[in-house]
């Protein structure tokens, strides 16, 4: 299983949109994955979740990360979303590689730098993720 995070370039006055994909590495269904997206809510101001893939969605919130869960201190809040099917057949109607979702935010007025992370809260058992467990990989946005 693969997740890419692609982000237009993300200057203090331009919008910065955030693109969550999913795909795997043979092609094949899996039972579902649960995404969490990390950021700094002090650097970018969240305007809207959009482009949400509705096949076997289970939900998605917008959380304080009160516990830590990407081990960085630096980020304030996330997106989590998730997404189920039975017998390994989701996403069931769809062609991979699909979008998950997207995010459409507008840097803060004290926009500097910052940094977006990505892990999973759950995922396929015949799958690993590529960039393993923890610590999350980064998104440099500048």
């Amino acid at each position: 299983m693969a997740l890419t995070v692609d982000s237009s370039a993300g200057l203090a006055d331009q919008p910065l949109n955030v693109i969550v994909n999913y795909d795997t590495s043979d092609g094949g269904l899996a039972s579902g994955i649960g995404v969490r997206l990390y950021f700094d809510s002090s650097q970018l101001r969240k305007e809207a979740i959009t482009d949400l893939l509705e096949i076997s969605r289970i939900g998605d919130q917008v959380q304080s990360d009160l516990r830590g869960f990407d081990s960085a201190p630096s980020t304030y809040r996330y997106i989590t979303a998730g997404w189920a099917g039975l017998n390994r057949t989701w996403p069931s109607t769809e062609s991979l590689a699909v979008t998950l979702f997207s995010v459409e935010s507008t840097p803060s007025e004290k926009f500097s730098a910052t940094s977006l992370n990505i892990t999973h809260s759950s995922n396929d058992a015949q799958y690993d993720l590529f960039w393993g467990k923890l610590p999350a990989e980064q998104f440099a946005v500048f």
